[in-house]
């Protein structure tokens, strides 16, 4: 997804007044996508399963691919190449794994309407057999998928009775499929793609809508969802001021009691629309804390993991070459360090997703970068080792 978003720590002023520490680590490029069969641009967060990285290319050779990469000798394979027609087209949200299966949606193709909108798709790990297990009536949009005893849940950007967007439950066993909750109005309106789950909720934001700005269309929620009766709480609206608005592609980070994360405009810096703030936002109580004014796009970040009480972020557009950055922000002491800075070139350009984490090592991928066969290269998947 081309996004730009925003660092933030846990206490704003020691954020401020503590330097960046030194870059630090080993940066490994495991892949570079060469715009032919293996695809172009990456797009959606990698999975590691049993020593591989499992991603999706959205557009390019074949209407997108899904691949494997080897975590350790970067050893690349493309898993399925989609075709464009009934198994779908353009996966851009990444797979999820259970049993020996991998599932995940499609933006187009399928057959459920005039050109195809859309598809929940499942991937044999023994045989790479593709199958087809749901065709949406309305176009989704962006959809990440959350597996949950038995059933998938997603949210699609678009759809549900009044086209604003819903989130839906989805039975692989029995293809049974349900919309729990329709979005529109002071609910918000188009729910980004990556539901959280924590304490027995989904939790999410949506790019407009609520009760804040009304005469924009709503400046975007924070919302929460039961998954068993599908009823939605609007934890947090947002106001076009001090607070930020638009959500735009923000995966939220549940820290502390908090939900953490950041907002493409708003705030109080001089840029057309306000730079955009990262924030934290109380789940019960629904207070909102501005953590950080943002000067410019260069400092949100897209995409953010947190591990043992740090937060990992990437910014696609970080460093003195606006290549991107890798940052480490100690959730107590809010201090950050720079892990890496990309150069553009064959370590990639654009990191756009949050990392994956396992076993000492952050996986990721850049939109850009790599070579010079695509604009601005074809894009990477690269390895972390702070």
């Amino acid at each position: 997804m081309l996004i730009s978003k925003c660092i933030f720590a846990a206490n704003l002023s020691v954020a401020i007044a503590m330097p960046f520490a030194a870059n630090a680590g080993t940066f490994t490029t495991l892949h570079t996508f060469t715009g032919g069969t293996d695809g172009i641009y990456p797009e959606g967060p990698l999975l590691y399963y049993s020593g591989a990285l499992y991603g999706t290319t959205g557009a390019g050779y074949n209407n997108g691919n899904l691949f494997r990469v080897n975590a350790r000798t970067g050893d690349f394979k493309v898993v399925h190449s989609f075709q464009g027609g009934t198994d779908g087209s353009e996966p851009r949200d990444g797979v999820i794994y259970q049993d020996g299966t991998l599932y995940g949606t499609t933006q187009f193709g399928g057959d459920g309407c005039n050109g195809g909108c859309g598809t929940i798709f499942s991937i044999n790990l023994q045989t790479g057999a593709e199958s087809v297990l749901y065709n949406f009536s309305q176009n989704p949009g962006f959809s990440a998928l959350v597996y949950l005893a038995g059933t998938i849940y997603g949210s699609t950007y678009f759809g549900g009775a009044n086209n604003r967007g819903s989130v839906f439950t989805f039975n692989p066993a029995t293809k049974a499929f349900a919309t729990i909750f329709s979005f529109g109005g002071a609910a918000g309106v188009n729910p980004n793609p990556q539901l959280l789950y924590k304490n027995g909720l989904f939790y999410g934001t949506t790019m407009y809508g609520g009760e804040g700005c009304k005469n924009l269309g709503g400046c975007g929620v924070v919302f929460s969802i039961d998954p068993t009766s599908g009823a939605e709480s609007v934890i947090h609206a947002f106001y076009y001021n001090n607070g930020g608005r638009i959500l735009y592609y923000t995966n939220l980070v549940y820290y502390a009691g908090s939900l953490l994360s950041d907002t493409e405009a708003g705030g109080i810096k001089a840029c057309p629309d306000g730079c955009g703030v990262s924030y934290k936002v109380n789940a019960t109580t629904g207070q909102e804390t501005v953590l950080e004014d943002f000067a410019n796009g260069g400092e949100k970040y897209s995409g953010m993991t947190v591990v043992d009480g740090n937060a990992y972020e990437t910014l696609p557009s970080g460093g003195s070459g606006g290549y991107g950055e890798l940052l480490e922000v100690n959730l107590k002491s809010g201090q950050k360090t720079v892990l890496y800075t990309f150069t553009g070139g064959s370590d990639g350009n654009s990191p756009q997703e949050p990392l994956t984490y396992h076993n000492g090592a952050f996986y990721g991928t850049t939109f850009f970068g790599g070579n010079d066969n695509c604009y601005q290269g074809c894009g990477t998947v690269f390895k972390f080792v702070p």
